[in-house]
């Protein structure tokens, strides 16, 4: 086939290229400085709106994870008395020595009394946990729970905790029944707030 030279053809494209490279760049790709400012200004404002419900959801689930924590601590006491065939007593303790009344957030221990003399002996310390190095807070009806050779609470008892910002709709809590057997708290009533074992709402003060 014979090839036929147009020189109206080659213009044409020489001006296209020519028109091209007289474009300025900022034309052919990336962004302008306007662009680039509004871009970060909506990314900053999206943060700020996500935040608060980041930090929302953390800390509803540190408090979710502390009070199963606490739920299996309870459990693995009532184990040992079973196990030992004699009474543990899990407490509070600032120490980590002794059941010296503080509050849970502070720590715990759990002890079996292996020779039944009723105090407590160093050897006989089989669980020591670290208190919160936060504000949440620990609320309980006793300072400690005894579980006997059969497993059942010596007295049902009741634990709490609230978050550090006191949000009552995140506190959780749980129930040791006399049988020994460990619950979690309910919100029987679906109003997002849980209660205690007598059917009253959470408060966080």
């Amino acid at each position: 086939m014979a090839y036929t030279y147009s020189t109206e053809k080659y213009w044409q494209g020489a001006c296209a290229v020519m028109r091209n490279l007289k474009q300025p760049l900022s034309s052919q790709k990336g962004f302008t400085i306007v662009e680039l400012m509004t871009t970060i200004a909506l990314l900053g404002a999206l943060l700020m709106l996500a935040l608060p419900s980041f930090k929302d959801a953390v800390e509803r689930n540190s408090i979710r994870s502390r009070i199963k924590e606490m739920r299996v601590n309870l459990s693995e006491a009532r184990d040992h008395a079973t196990t030992l065939r004699t009474d543990v007593t899990i407490c509070s303790s600032s120490n980590g020595t002794s059941c010296n009344g503080a509050d849970w957030q502070e720590g715990l221990l759990a002890w079996a009394d292996k020779d039944k003399d009723g105090a407590l002996d160093a050897d006989e310390i089989f669980m020591v946990r670290q208190g919160y190095n936060d504000n949440s807070k620990v609320t309980a009806t006793a300072t400690s729970v005894k579980f006997n050779a059969s497993g059942a609470a010596t007295a049902a008892t009741e634990m709490r905790i609230c978050p550090e910002s006191k949000k009552v709709e995140y506190a959780r809590g749980l129930v040791v029944q006399l049988s020994g057997v460990v619950r979690y708290s309910r919100d029987a009533d679906l109003d997002g707030v849980h209660e205690n074992n007598a059917g009253v709402a959470y408060t966080c003060p």
